[in-house]
């Protein structure tokens, strides 16, 4: 009867380890869970971060681009501007040279 009663005791307390274990990995999975949510959040928060720090560096570097050309357009303009009076004043000055040489 001692006997019998040992091997139950022994048999409920290999259960109750049994359970304990069991719960200890349940626990563990649920941890490593959560915590491979939380980093599938953090890589996707990392990632939309870049992404709109990538938008911002295009968007400035488009904003200087348009800067530069619509620079170098007002500097072709002037230049433009500038040979094209000096084209003038060239056909004035020929002109003022033709009706000196008229008037000899």
């Amino acid at each position: 009867a001692e006997e019998e009663r040992l091997k139950r005791e022994q048999k409920a307390e290999e259960e109750r380890l049994k359970r304990e274990q069991k719960a200890e990995e349940e626990r563990l999975k649920k941890e490593q869970k959560t915590e491979e949510e939380r980093l599938k959040m953090e890589q996707k928060a990392d990632e939309q971060a870049r992404f709109e720090m990538e938008e911002k560096l295009n968007k400035e570097e488009y904003e200087r681009w348009k800067e530069r050309e619509a620079m170098e357009k007002e500097k072709d303009e002037r230049e433009a501007k500038m040979n094209q009076e000096e084209l003038e004043l060239a056909k004035l000055k020929e002109r003022i040279i033709d009706k000196e040489l008229q008037k000899e």
